[in-house]
């Protein structure tokens, strides 16, 4: 029975199940041995885990199941493999295995909880030893009652939910959205939706301010982004020469016959001839308006704006309206978003946090992370992030070739972990006491010191530290270059930053698993993981956006001083667009 759980053959099983070789190399398995060589070939329950989750991922397992149904231990060969000492352990009716996806946490924690305070009461309250041996199928009918007693009470808890707003799955958070009238944007992720329906009363309640969409971009994480409103302006079309010695320009008045109903004509200004109408792009907190003319670089012509939308009815009564009221401008529904950051301060995030995965590699490979968007396994943060390099390139039409002959690189960005940081600390006391003997006067700011760490990774939370560490001390070093008013010390700090910030390519990042180099990032992740190469190999390139941002939001929730990771992709149309029907809705909320 442990056995069986375990992914290996009944004891007296001797006829073992060996996949074929064509099928093995496909998956990253390269068999030594001849196809009939049965007494030296790897048989299907001993290869390496990485090969049969390829297997299990591609449908592989399921298919040699139905074709041995009496070898039940295949069932438990992949994800649900069960440790021996884990099932010996286990308490009567314990539950061994329960799949996990991202998003479920609430729902994953809830049936553990009641499973188990079920699982306590029969066990201790209504179980009979005696009835057990008596009859057939009563272990099995307690086993049935755990469980009806542990769905009884995951839908009555389902009021607390609903009064919490924890909801279980996508499909109540869209219903529970779209019945407030707000959209449901599907490339958010389950923790974004979560936030906006867990404040979403907050959020209706002060709808009339323009505060509440700050509100809505820091929910959903991209409190970075910067917000513009669109008031519609109506202005007096001028004229005259505005480039003369002596500007001469004047208002516009066009005049029109109109006939009453006595048959009386009198004259009145024409106010399609006579005014333009545009919109104006100002920031969302602006109060003090300042209004410019038309041929401004935040002014946008009313077509240009009202066309694509259906919901900007252009009638009799719009244009009545628009013609007959006076006003200068008047507050309208659109929105828009503008990303602005420091791409320097994005780029040394992004690749000081990849060197820094890619460059500890011995210790990363240890730190687990899911992701339930791709599998039910866990993955190893520097597979993850081999994994994101591929899916960029292929995002982005670029081959993913590892850049080495040394004619290619100037120079890579990356704290250089192979340096000796005890040396170089003594160096830095040595010469720094030298130049104060001689100049009366300290040439490092000794507060350097502190950033002198030494670099033990085995949590996520270890790699945010660290790279913490790496932030710091760039900015202390620029810090020292930038006011410095001494060359010497300029080149001392100068000297200091490129043999710490700066790394070279070290052929041992990027091996086989024969110890040979790889040349292709998607080549070392099919070293590293075949199941994730496997999956990047049937990706399409349409759908490797979707993957990015999901991991980069992972990324950006692991990393929690890490400021651009969410944002890998800053000009993706989908993104913001989702963010734009959201920022729209509530905009309207505060129009009359």
């Amino acid at each position: 029975y442990y056995r069986m759980l375990n992914g290996q053959p009944d004891l007296g099983d001797t006829e073992f199940v060996y996949p074929s070789i064509e099928l093995l190399k496909e998956y990253g398995f390269n068999e030594s041995y001849p196809a009939t060589d049965y007494a030296h070939r790897t048989p299907l329950h001993s290869l390496p885990s990485d090969t049969i989750l390829a297997l299990e991922d591609a449908g592989y397992l399921k298919e040699i199941q139905k074709q041995y149904p009496t070898k039940k231990y295949i069932s438990y060969i992949g994800a649900r493999k069960i440790p021996i000492a884990t099932a010996r352990q286990a308490h009567n009716f314990e539950l061994l295995y329960f799949p996990r996806l991202d998003g479920n946490t609430r729902f994953y924690h809830d049936f553990l909880f009641y499973y188990e305070e079920a699982r306590e009461y029969f066990t201790s309250t209504v179980y009979n030893h005696q009835f057990s041996t008596r009859y057939e199928y009563y272990d099995g009918f307690i086993g049935l009652m755990i469980l009806t007693m542990t769905i009884q009470r995951v839908i009555s808890n389902l009021f607390k939910i609903v009064v919490e707003r924890d909801f279980y799955d996508l499909a109540t958070l869209r219903l529970f959205l779209e019945s407030f009238g707000v959209p449901f944007v599907e490339i958010f992720t389950t923790h974004q939706q979560r936030m906006l329906v867990r404040n979403l009363n907050i959020l209706l309640m002060k709808k009339q301010g323009t505060q509440v969409m700050y509100d809505i971009l820091d929910l959903l994480g991209y409190d970075t982004f910067q917000l513009t409103k669109y008031v519609l302006v109506k202005q007096h079309r001028m004229t005259g020469d505005d480039d003369a010695i002596t500007p001469d320009i004047k208002p516009v008045f066009v005049y029109r016959n109109v006939v009453d109903e006595d048959g009386t004509t009198h004259l009145e200004i024409d106010p399609t001839s006579t005014y333009d109408y545009y919109f104006v792009g100002v920031d969302m907190r602006e109060d003090d308006i300042r209004l410019v003319d038309v041929t401004s670089e935040n002014a946008y012509g009313y077509e240009e704006v009202t066309t694509s939308d259906p919901t900007w009815i252009e009638d009799e009564d719009l244009v009545n309206k628009l013609n007959q009221t006076d006003f200068n401008f008047i507050e309208t529904k659109y929105a828009d978003i503008a990303v602005n950051i420091r791409m320097q301060d994005k780029l040394f995030e992004t690749v000081y946090l990849a060197r820094l995965l890619l460059d500890n590699y011995e210790q990363t490979d240890r730190i687990l992370i899911t992701l339930a968007k791709v599998s039910d396994n866990s993955f190893s943060l520097l597979e993850v992030e081999v994994f994101m390099i591929c899916l960029m390139c292929k995002w982005n039409w670029m081959e993913p070739e590892i850049i080495r002959k040394p004619s290619q690189i100037l120079a890579v960005l990356g704290f250089d972990f192979q340096e000796d940081l005890r040396r170089i600390k003594e160096e830095i006391l040595a010469e720094n006491e030298e130049w104060k003997r001689i100049h009366g006067e300290d040439l490092y700011d000794l507060d350097l010191l502190e950033y002198f760490k030494s670099a033990v990774f085995h949590t996520p939370q270890d790699v945010n530290d660290f790279y913490v560490t790496i932030r710091d001390l760039e900015a202390f070093l620029s810090y020292g270059m930038l006011t410095t008013k001494d060359v010497d010390v300029y080149h001392a700090y100068r000297k200091l930053y490129n043999t710490l910030m700066i790394t070279q390519i070290d052929d041992n990042t990027y091996k086989d698993n024969y110890g040979d180099p790889v040349y292709r990032y998607d080549d070392y992740l099919k070293e590293l993981n075949i199941e994730l190469w496997h999956f990047y190999e049937k990706l399409e390139r349409a759908d490797c956006l979707d993957y990015i941002n999901y991991i980069a939001t992972k990324f950006s929730t692991l990393f929690e001083d890490t400021e651009f990771m969410g944002l890998l992709n800053i000009g993706d149309a989908v993104l913001i667009e989702g963010l734009l029907k959201i920022l729209r809705t509530f905009k309207s909320l505060t129009i009359d």
